[in-house]
């Protein structure tokens, strides 16, 4: 950031100002970059949320940008369509999880800057997230050793039978985004 002193400190004021408009507009300039590549990949974005629908089961992507700086944390989660909770958990796995890419999700004012921070969460997505839902079998996820809960594993178990409840598909698809 930068900081100009003056003696009554309304330039210091303004200066941070300015900088959090640029940190904001740069942070957008990356998310809408980053949905473009998730588009690919059959995702639809709402807000700070990225997700798509995988039978009864949605994986979600949540990019969180921290308040303290111009960086981010990206969380790869699962939510059983047929969950009751009128919130999204954060069921899953996140960037600071893996060494390579805690304190690398981040950006300044350059535009070299802003394509390498799009990079990084790009391949956050391709060589961790990905492979992690491969993994995330409806199968695998009603085992009593998945990342569920006792009752997302049953909410799951009632929707792979046919017994779905349908506000609750249509909560957590608005939740997400999905249509």
């Amino acid at each position: 950031m930068r900081f100009v002193m003056s003696s009554d400190g309304q330039h210091v004021l303004e200066a941070v100002q300015q900088d959090k408009k640029i940190v904001r507009a740069n942070a957008g300039k990356i998310m809408r970059l980053f949905a473009r590549d998730l588009k690919q990949l059959g995702y639809s974005r709402k807000g700070t949320f990225f997700s798509r629908e995988t039978g009864a089961i949605a994986q979600f992507l949540h990019v969180h940008k921290f308040s303290f700086g111009p960086c981010y944390r990206i969380h790869a989660c699962v939510r059983i369509l047929n969950d009751s909770r009128p919130f999204l958990g954060l069921i899953g796995i996140a960037s600071d999880d893996y060494d390579e890419f805690r304190s690398t999700i981040d950006f300044d004012e350059s535009p070299e800057s802003i394509e390498h921070c799009r990079h990084i969460m790009a391949r956050f997505v391709c060589e961790v997230a990905e492979p992690w839902f491969k993994q995330q079998t409806a199968e695998a996820l009603i085992e009593t050793s998945s990342i569920l809960l006792p009752g997302d594993r049953a909410a799951l178990k009632l929707a792979l039978s046919g017994d779905v409840d349908d506000q609750n598909v249509q909560r957590s698809k608005s939740l997400l985004g999905l249509s």
